[in-house]
């Protein structure tokens, strides 16, 4: 049984404790893979909780006719729930969720400076790349400090005397998720004008797709046509935006899985899911964390 067809049995009521655990057992082993991607930051078992709280709170926020499946609106939901348990349980030092966040924007432009300058960015450029005053990045930078202080000291597992630290691969092989949560307005200050140079009704039909969050149906009234013309022209859409010419443009958002973050492009957090530029399954994403 699918997922979309247990949502529907659970959301009508019908047999909800058992389907849910069909649900849950169904997509235990990908909660389990991103439970996995923060082993390090707090307990698998208290990941796995939260990534059933996450699958809970998707299948009460899911609508079918957003255009996306029920897994991928329930990675959002489920990465979001394990991302403010650790926020507010998985490290000594507390620091709010929005520090937090700007922690890992500078994390990752350290992470790509170092691979593509050989250096780290100079306080002016970070500052800038982050859209803070310096007075902030200093905060910043210090608070990243604490954290990874404490987070590095910590022991793990049930080796005795094991930290994390000793665990850690080395910077060249922990580049895979360099862009996961990209500055938002960074990407739609490149992205945009790129979708708006597309032919005909192209640009407006990504816009409306992925900024105003519009259904296939939707778009088709607008435009006075069928959302099966309006499918069609947004995956011609999607085929030129990954042409090298245009492409080579975003190649600095993106981590090495070729993703980047739907919500990176949206302003009204609509459609908060994860998609890809190369996948047929998963679509291109125009959407911050």
């Amino acid at each position: 049984m699918t997922n979309e067809i247990l949502v529907e049995l659970i959301r009508a009521g019908e047999n909800t404790a058992d389907n849910m655990q069909k649900l849950w057992e169904q997509n235990r082993g990908m909660i389990w893979k991103i439970a996995q991607q923060y082993r390090n930051k707090a307990e698998i078992e208290d990941l796995m909780q939260e990534g059933f709280i996450g699958l809970c709170n998707a299948v009460d926020a899911w609508q079918p006719d957003a255009g996306a499946s029920f897994l991928h609106y329930a990675v959002f939901w489920i990465k979001q729930g394990m991302r403010r348990y650790i926020d507010d349980c998985g490290y000594t030092v507390r620091i709010p969720v929005g520090q937090r966040e700007r922690i890992g924007k500078y994390n990752r432009i350290c992470q790509q400076y170092r691979a593509k300058l050989g250096r780290d960015p100079q306080d002016w450029e970070a500052a800038r790349l982050l859209g803070v005053s310096m007075a902030v990045l200093e905060q910043t930078k210090a608070d990243q400090h604490r954290t990874q202080i404490v987070s590095l000291d910590k022991t793990v597992g049930d080796e005795e005397g094991t930290t994390i630290a000793e665990l850690v691969p080395a910077p060249e092989n922990g580049f895979s998720e360099v862009l996961d949560k990209i500055q938002g307005e960074q990407l739609k200050a490149v992205i945009w004008p790129i979708v708006d140079a597309l032919p005909g009704k192209q640009g407006p039909v990504i816009r409306m797709r992925y900024e105003n969050g519009y259904t296939l149906r939707q778009i088709g009234e607008t435009l006075g046509t069928t959302p099966e013309s309006v499918r069609q022209t947004e995956n011609k859409a999607l085929r030129e935006l990954r042409q090298p010419s245009r492409r080579r443009y975003l190649l600095p958002f993106f981590a090495d899985d070729d993703r980047i973050r739907n919500s990176a492009m949206q302003g009204t957090g609509v459609n908060t899911f994860n998609y890809t530029w190369t996948s047929s399954t998963e679509r291109v994403a125009l959407d911050a964390w």
